[in-house]
């Protein structure tokens, strides 16, 4: 057998590059919840932890295609890991709630460019794109599972310092690549930012992306907002603990792990499609009768098929991008980036600003309504679907306005 070249060990390294990054993302509603009760905030006073790391994230993503065309992968791999692991260390130290909320929002900007250089290396390289794809995603899952987990025990500072000694671990195992064949960095031409833009324009009047970015921007949308309230639905509507809280969400992100596996498997397969309905019902069934707050067993086994869906919805669209041309790739990669945490952001946001006036329980039922929308629409309309996030969120807003006014409805029969 013959030895790996370096660029076979920078693709083993992305795994664990990625498990420093999103270790704290999936427990940050959990670390929410934790964080309001401690400095005695609201949801919408502590919810700049996600929405603004999600803004900083998405727009900063728009600039990682000039940088994995330009320069060496592993160079800004490691530059993004230095700065990410520094900006996590500063939160820990830093007492003031509003500083940990702008800190928190700078570290989007590095970690903005870790998915997308992955994911451009693994599509120049690897002739199983789907598995090394999934495997990228199954490591966000476990990361996610860890965090959660510790999420219930540990300080809820302690999640930005356990990144930042992750990322600052992974520089060194980077250093240890002496050559980087995927380096863009030979080319005796850059390409401008300009010409950049301009191809993102160009890519995003393609009817085929069009398709997939609706989709990419709708799951994001209507899984954000749920993520960041869940913590505190949880324990308000079935009256437990942090500790309790943090094993639901664990069963969630089993369940993360099991659909990017077997997601992995179909896409390679060309069932990518199959793999996206799939997704969607499962998703939609799930969270529906997460909103009818069944009993507490129940409700693990919920939590872990909504997670199933989710990864089976996410990977096949992303999948779809890994496998264009090399030409193309790192741009809808960046783009992919910009499209989950803007739309992830928006959705926070939206929702912050609703949550005083809705029942979650019926925003649950909403969002449970719009996937079944998606799933309509993307078979019956296929070649249609960039038409499908107009289309559901004006159907969203309708919902929300009924939900406002049987709520107020309600509260004056109460009062009679």
């Amino acid at each position: 057998m013959g030895a790996k070249n370096d660029t076979d060990v920078l693709i083993e390294r992305l795994p664990f590059i990625v498990f420093g990054v999103f270790f704290n993302v999936a427990a940050m509603p959990n670390l929410l919840k934790v964080a309001s009760v401690q400095h005695s905030l609201q949801f919408s006073e502590v919810s700049g932890l996600i929405s603004y790391y999600q803004t900083f994230y998405g727009t900063a993503a728009l600039f990682s295609c000039y940088f994995t065309l330009n320069f060496s992968k592993k160079k800004i791999l490691i530059i993004a890991l230095l700065a990410f692991s520094f900006l996590n260390a500063c939160i820990f130290f830093v007492t003031d709630i509003h500083r940990v909320v702008i800190l928190r929002a700078l570290v989007g900007i590095p970690a903005s460019m870790i998915i997308p250089t992955a994911l451009t290396a693994i599509g120049e390289i690897s002739k199983k794109r789907g598995k090394r794809t999934g495997i990228i995603f199954i490591t966000t899952s476990i990361a996610s599972t860890c965090g959660i987990f510790l999420s219930g025990f540990l300080p809820w500072r302690s999640f930005f310092l356990i990144p930042a000694i992750i990322s600052l671990f992974n520089v060194f195992l980077l250093l240890s690549v002496k050559n980087d064949r995927t380096d863009a960095g030979g080319n005796k031409q850059k390409v401008p930012i300009t010409r950049i833009f301009k191809k993102y324009v160009a890519i995003l009047f393609e009817p085929a992306i069009q398709k997939i970015f609706s989709g990419i921007f709708l799951n994001a949308f209507l899984m954000a907002s749920i993520d960041s309230y869940m913590a505190f639905f949880l324990s308000e509507r079935l009256t437990i603990g942090q500790e309790r809280i943090a094993s639901i969400l664990v069963f969630g992100t089993f369940g993360g792990i099991i659909g990017n596996y077997f997601s992995g498997k179909l896409v390679d397969g060309y069932l990518w499609f199959k793999s996206l309905w799939v997704g969607v019902v499962i998703v939609s069934v799930s969270i529906f009768f997460i909103s009818v707050n069944l009993s507490l067993p129940i409700m693990y086994m919920l939590f872990m098929s909504r997670s199933v869906g989710r990864s089976l919805i996410h990977l096949a669209l992303v999948n779809k991008f890994v496998c264009l041309e090399n030409e193309v790739r790192p741009y809808v990669a960046s783009l992919n980036s910009v499209c989950v945490f803007i739309s992830g952001s928006l959705s926070v946001f939206f929702f912050s600003s609703i949550q005083p006036i809705i029942q979650f329980e019926h925003y649950l039922l909403g969002v449970s309504v719009m996937y079944v929308m998606f799933l309509v629409v993307t078979v019956t309309y296929r070649h249609r679907v960039a038409l499908v996030s107009g289309i559901m969120l004006h159907a969203f807003g309708i919902i929300n306005r009924l939900q406002y006014s049987y709520l107020r409805i309600g509260r004056r029969n109460d009062s009679d």
